[in-house]
C-alpha cells in the first residue's frame, strides 16, 4: 500500500506530459503510486503513459472511454487512489524532486494540519521560469481562510491533501469549473491547510489552458465559490457587486472603480480584525496583505481615476486596517 498517490487528469497533453512524469519519477520519495488519468485524448499522451509504464510499475493509467472533463476525470482517480496523501499535479507542470517528501514531513510535523500547499513559480510553453511569476499566499491556516475571501491564491498542482479529507469533500464536482477554488476553501474553513514558504512546483499557463479558453466561466464560477466560501465562514451572504469588488482588490485590478474595492476592503477588514481565532503571525500576515494591496490598489489607479485616488489617500499614507481588539 503506497503512502502516497500523485494524480494527474490530461487530455491531449502530450507536449508537456513527459516533462510532467519525469518530475514525479525523479522524486526524492519513492512510496508513490502514480495515477494518470486519460480523458479521451486524441493526440499520442495515451502512448507516452504507456512507455514509462514498462520502465516502472507504479505509474497506473486510467482511459476514460469518454471525455469527463478535468475534475470528472480527477474523480475517476480518486476512486483508485490507495495512498494516504494525494498530491496533484496537472499534467503541464513540474514538481522538484524534493516536492512530495517535503510536504509530507510538512504534514507529520503539523499534525493538526491535514492539507498543505506550496510557492509556485510560473514558466511559459517553452519551459522558461518566469522569475517575476511567482504565487504565493499567507502561510497560516487562519489567514487563508480570509484570503481566500479575495481570490484564489493558491496553485491546484501544490495541494498535497490526506485521503480521507478528499472522501469527506465528496471529491470534485465535475459540474463546473474553480474547483480547486472550492477544495481550497474547503480546507481552509476547516483550519487543517497552511502553506509552505517554498517553491515546489513550476506551473505553466498556455493560450490553450482553462484559464485562457474559459476565462469568463472561470471567473463566474469563482464569484460563486468565494461567495459560498464567505457564507460559510461568517454566516453572511455578500452580494456579488461585494464579491467583484473584493476580488478586484485582491488582484489589485487595474480600471475598477476605486470607491467600490475601498468600501470591499474595508468590510473584510472588519471581519477578519475581529477573528479571535487568529494567531498574532496570522493577524499580522493579513494586516500586511490588506495594506499592501490597498497601496498597491490605488498607486496602479491613480492616473486613471484621480479624484477617487485622492479622496482616498488617506487610505494610501495610512493604508493599516483598524484592528478588532
Amino acid at each position: 500500500m503506497p503512502e502516497v498517490t500523485v494524480l494527474t487528469a490530461v487530455k491531449n497533453g502530450a507536449a508537456y506530459l513527459a516533462e510532467t512524469i519525469d518530475s514525479i519519477s525523479g522524486q526524492t520519495f519513492t512510496d508513490w503510486e502514480y495515477i494518470i488519468v486519460d480523458d479521451h485524448s486524441n493526440d499520442s499522451s495515451v502512448e507516452i503513459i504507456k512507455k514509462y509504464q514498462e520502465t516502472d510499475a507504479r505509474i497506473k493509467l486510467i482511459q476514460l472511454s469518454s471525455s469527463l472533463g478535468p475534475f470528472g476525470a480527477a474523480n475517476a482517480g480518486l476512486k483508485e487512489a490507495k495512498g494516504k496523501y494525494i498530491i496533484r499535479n496537472d499534467a503541464d507542470d513540474v514538481s522538484v524532486p524534493e516536492r512530495i517528501e517535503k510536504q509530507i514531513g510538512f504534514l507529520k510535523s503539523n499534525p493538526a494540519l491535514k492539507a498543505c500547499a506550496s510557492y509556485a513559480q510560473r514558466m511559459d510553453e517553452h519551459s522558461r521560469i518566469l522569475p517575476d511569476k511567482l504565487v504565493k499566499a499567507t502561510l497560516g491556516p487562519g489567514s487563508l481562510k480570509w484570503y481566500l475571501f479575495l481570490r484564489c491564491p493558491l496553485v491546484h498542482s501544490t495541494a498535497c491533501v490526506e485521503r480521507e479529507v478528499f472522501e469527506e469533500m465528496g471529491g470534485y464536482d465535475p459540474s463546473f469549473a474553480a474547483q480547486d477554488y472550492r477544495m481550497w476553501s474547503y480546507l481552509a474553513r476547516r483550519n487543517i491547510l497552511a502553506q509552505i514558504p517554498e517553491i515546489l512546483v513550476y506551473f505553466r499557463l498556455t493560450p490553450s489552458g482553462i484559464t485562457f479558453t474559459k476565462k469568463s466561466v472561470q471567473q463566474e464560477k469563482g464569484f460563486k465559490v468565494a461567495q459560498d466560501h464567505i457564507f460559510e465562514s461568517i454566516g453572511e451572504s455578500w452580494s456579488m457587486d461585494v464579491v467583484a469588488a473584493l476580488n478586484a482588490f485582491g488582484l489589485v485590478k487595474k480600471g475598477y472603480p476605486v470607491s467600490k474595492a475601498m468600501a470591499a476592503s474595508r468590510l473584510w477588514d472588519s471581519f477578519w480584525s475581529k477573528d479571535e481565532q487568529l494567531t498574532d503571525n496570522e493577524r499580522s500576515e493579513l494586516k500586511l496583505l490588506s495594506s499592501s494591496l490597498r497601496k498597491t490598489f490605488l498607486r496602479r489607479n491613480r492616473r486613471t481615476q484621480p479624484l477617487s485616488v485622492a479622496m482616498s489617500v488617506w487610505d494610501y499614507f495610512f493604508p493599516n486596517p483598524k484592528m478588532g481588539r
